[in-house]
């Protein structure tokens, strides 16, 4: 999660206690809860400030990462009882498996402290220069203007903690809580800039209906029903940024595991020496792909259909991602809910993030779909 920066050391973003802050909410008339929380409720007034916008509970600033959903009950083990203070052993903790996020590290800009809906001028088309004879005239040409926009849309998700384990759990939960909700609100954003279809959230650089962002190169293996990568369909992608003047800055591909595999089985050359997908140094996973960056996740769609090929193409993304832009407004907004699970004991937190994804320069960015990797 990225949010509003309000200037934390990183002491003093270790002190910031979820679980203190949510037990003080929680409970409004208990002096002592609200005293322990004094640091938290200072750092969220002082988050409201710097954006200008009120929570409505309280709002947690970028300097501490948060978000996301889990259901945590004291009295179950693998949904919030191994948190509790006896034989807890934090560095042992196995987190969920998550799709990996790419779209970050493949450069993408944010932008934070976002208010109200933003503008961005921006030049679709450049002054053309001429040449004249001596003593003519120049030719006038105007350059074309037009504007990137971020509306704010809501990210949320909330989280189920048991009274039981606030008063149980030791400083470890609250770090394991706001991991698992921060990655959380991270994934959901990361998937909306790839496949956000548009609709209560931004659209994606690919979309709902594989039509993207309005001026996104696009192309397919196969027009009818998808087909195997090839060397030719990762040059046109290649082709089609380079002819738009779009091949600067982070050029990167993004496409999953599965596409990963089956250009690791392809070649470059009839001698069969250069696989399509290279190994980066480091054996981190990522790799290279006609030279470029090559990071993988699952984020990238596996299950979509092309023709009679149905839930098992993919896609491969690839451009400048230094132009794909991240917007975050304010600070993420977190309310507690001590009363509808109030029978079982529970307290339900809710987080919203306003964000919205877009690109400066949609030229700069082409997929491939219709892969099929079996």
């Amino acid at each position: 999660m990225y949010t509003d920066h309000i200037g934390l050391t990183e002491r003093e973003t270790k002190r910031f206690s979820f679980i203190r802050a949510i037990n003080a909410m929680a409970n409004p008339g208990n002096r002592a809860a609200q005293d322990a929380a004094g640091f938290e409720f200072e750092c969220s007034q002082a988050a409201q400030k710097v954006s200008g916008r009120n929570s409505r509970g309280l709002m947690v600033p970028q300097d501490v990462l948060v978000a996301s959903r889990a259901n945590m009950v004291a009295g179950t083990g693998n949904v919030g009882g191994y948190l509790k203070a006896t034989e807890l052993h934090p560095e042992s903790f196995v987190d969920a498996l998550r799709n990996r996020c790419a779209i970050l590290k493949a450069g993408a800009m944010e932008m934070s402290g976002l208010v109200g809906d933003v503008a961005v001028p921006k030049i679709t088309t450049g002054t053309v220069a001429s040449w004249v004879a001596e003593d003519s005239a120049v030719s006038q040409t105007n350059p074309v203007l037009g504007q990137m926009t971020l509306t704010p849309r809501q990210c949320g998700a909330y989280v189920d903690i048991s009274k039981k384990l606030m008063v149980q759990a030791t400083p470890a939960a609250d770090v394991l809580v706001q991991n698992d909700l921060s990655q959380a609100i991270a994934t959901a954003i990361d998937l909306a800039a790839i496949h956000g279809t548009g609709t209560n959230q931004p659209t994606g650089i690919i979309g709902a209906a594989g039509t993207g962002i309005s001026g996104v190169s696009s192309n397919y293996t196969d027009a009818t029903n998808g087909a195997a990568p090839t060397y030719a369909h990762l040059v046109s992608l290649e082709t089609a940024v380079a002819s738009a003047n779009g091949d600067a800055g982070n050029l990167c591909w993004i496409t999953n595991a599965k596409v990963r595999g089956k250009l690791r089985q392809l070649f470059a050359n009839s001698y069969s020496t250069v696989p399509l997908w290279t190994n980066a140094p480091g054996g981190t996973g990522d790799g290279e792909i006609l030279g470029y960056r090559a990071l993988v996740t699952n984020q990238v769609s596996s299950t979509t259909t092309r023709g009679s090929s149905t839930s098992i193409c993919s896609w491969a993304l690839f451009g400048n991602f230094a132009d794909l832009v991240i917007g975050f407004w304010s600070g993420l907004d977190l309310t507690v809910d001590p009363y509808s699970l109030s029978t079982t004991g529970q307290v339900r937190v809710v987080a919203i993030q306003m964000v919205d994804i877009n690109l400066r320069q949609a030229a700069s960015m082409a997929y491939l779909g219709g892969i099929l990797t079996t």
